[in-house]
């Protein structure tokens, strides 16, 4: 592939994810006041590791990660066949070697995971961010997408990964993903 056509092809790709937000981020409902408490509470936090709550349940994980990240706390109403575009749309986002994108859809899985199944290069896609990435925050939302895309493989990547981890905060949410997941398989 030359590159004019991957200029393009990247071209289309942000495009279509840009078209696919002015869809989904307006159905969302949320209000400026909202985006401004999330900036603010960006911006005062001296550090991701500091701000991370202490119970460390993924529930909490999840919200401060939202509320860090600027996730949409809302959903859309959308119907099946446009949730299937979306989901199609971020498994191209996550399969570039683009930090931004893949960043991007990460957010997008962590909010609105599941309503949608996501194909096994996707999930394969997120475990590479999640291995490969500088970022412990990038790194922190793959863990947390990986547990929205309820995938059993994904899952035992994580108990085997849990022990080898050296970020505090990475294996403190990959703990709570774990124990979460252990939760609700004993209600089912």
């Amino acid at each position: 592939m030359n590159t004019t056509t991957t200029t393009i092809t990247a071209f289309r790709l942000v495009l279509s994810l840009f078209l696919v937000a002015l869809l989904v981020i307006p159905a969302t409902g949320q209000d400026t006041e909202f985006q401004q408490y999330s900036a603010v509470r960006f911006t005062s936090a001296p550090g991701y590791s500091n701000s991370v709550h202490t119970a460390g349940t993924l529930e909490s994980i999840i919200m401060e990660i939202k509320l860090l990240e600027n996730i949409p706390v809302q959903t859309p109403n959308l119907s099946r066949v446009q949730w299937n575009d979306f989901a199609d749309r971020l498994e191209e986002a996550l399969d570039t070697d683009h930090r931004g994108l893949n960043h991007a859809a990460l957010r997008l899985v962590i909010a609105y995971g599941d309503h949608f199944k996501l194909d096994e290069d996707a999930v394969f896609d997120v475990m590479r961010i999640y291995r490969n990435d500088y970022s412990e925050r990038a790194r922190r939302m793959a863990v947390v997408a990986l547990a929205e895309m309820n995938s059993n493989w994904a899952i035992r990547f994580l108990e085997r990964s849990s022990r080898f981890e050296k970020s505090k905060t990475v294996k403190q949410t990959i703990l709570a993903v774990l124990a979460a997941q252990k939760r609700d398989a004993r209600v089912l």
